[in-house]
């Protein structure tokens, strides 16, 4: 951007108008920061409920004070007329579009993500093969927390070209599915009906939201699989590890087999 426009373009400036933007710049990394470590310490002391109410809030008031605390600047050095305006958002366009074109465009996915609500904190998501929670989002990336306890760190501009799969959208439960593979031999409404109060009596199932066991035929086994949600989807991993835990007991309790011939 050239000196002769920014002349054109910009208030007669002195000392007080300096004070004030930079007193804008530390007042907003301040409020960021405030933002985004006091909204999760109160999610995570409220219901689970209230939790997924209160995370998606984070990106959607960061974004307000980066709005509010460019205007306020552009306020104090730049004299709003039409011209200028073309003139000042042209030369941005152009540094923009040649020098910073990917983070530009990591930028605008990131204000698509968060009006169009593709994900948001406290999701569980799958992006380019990872999948975990979703911690935090700014402007140009979101951070997701793995299984594995890993924070990934991933730029919004996946959302241009890439599939999103969102477990949950927004709500407290989650479906998670748990495979037994069973000879053939035995009877399968037995089997239903036991790997059913499997899933029903786990005090972690949410009770107001369907149970069903699926059943599919293979040439050497039978799959069953318990299709239930938790009361918490953080709670998912735990929950798919009881219901294996305890269907494997009944299971045996039957004296109902596996099979041991070698699959895929």
């Amino acid at each position: 951007m050239n000196t002769d426009l920014l002349k054109t373009i910009s208030k007669n400036l002195d000392m007080h108008s300096y004070l004030w933007v930079i007193l804008i710049f530390l007042s907003a990394i301040l409020l960021n920061r405030i933002v985004q470590w006091l909204l999760p310490k109160i999610a995570d002391r409220l219901s689970s409920k209230k939790r997924l109410y209160i995370l998606p809030l984070i990106p959607v008031i960061r974004l307000f004070i980066y709005v509010c605390s460019i205007l306020l600047t552009f306020n104090i050095l730049i004299e709003f007329t039409l011209k200028n305006l073309i003139a000042l958002f042209g030369a941005i366009g152009l540094v923009i579009g040649f020098a910073l074109k990917d983070y530009w465009s990591s930028l605008i996915a990131g204000i698509v993500a968060i009006y169009e609500r593709i994900y948001r904190p406290g999701d569980w998501v799958e992006i380019d093969g990872t999948y975990g929670e979703v911690q935090s989002m700014n402007l140009r990336v979101l951070r997701i927390l793995t299984p594995d306890d890993n924070l990934v760190t991933i730029s919004h501009q996946k959302i241009w070209n890439k599939n999103i799969s969102n477990s949950n959208s927004g709500r407290q439960e989650i479906l998670c599915e748990v495979n037994f593979y069973i000879n053939k031999e035995y009877e399968t409404s037995i089997i239903k009906r036991k790997l059913y109060d499997v899933a029903l009596c786990n005090p972690f199932t949410q009770l107001k939201n369907p149970i069903s066991i699926i059943v599919s035929e293979k040439p050497w086994f039978t799959i069953y699989k318990i299709k239930a949600y938790p009361i918490d989807a953080r709670y998912q991993f735990q929950y798919k590890s009881e219901l294996t835990e305890m269907g494997k007991n009944v299971l045996k309790k039957m004296n109902i087999k596996s099979p041991q011939l070698p699959f895929k």
